[in-house]
């Protein structure tokens, strides 16, 4: 699977994950914790259609990475609402 696809495919379910563990966690909780439970949500996601393997689980971490990176670049908070 290309990355574009991947990422396409992927990005809606990393983003509501992100959003709604910001919302009931906050900025108490690690960034650690945080990612471990992106990761299980977007995980079950790409498990639902099949096995997964090691190659599929880097992605998911690097495009949660980049994710949250873009975010915290652009100062995304929460509480704040999508353009």
């Amino acid at each position: 699977m290309s990355w574009f696809y991947f990422a396409l495919k992927f990005l809606p379910v990393i983003l509501q994950a992100i959003r709604s563990i910001e919302e009931i966690l906050g900025a108490e909780a690690s960034g650690k914790l945080k990612k471990t439970l992106v990761m299980n949500a977007a995980l079950a996601s790409a498990k639902a259609g099949g096995p997964v393997n090691s190659k599929t689980v880097k992605m998911i971490s690097e495009l949660v990475d980049m994710t949250v990176a873009s975010l915290n670049t652009g100062g995304a908070k929460k509480g704040d609402s999508p353009a």
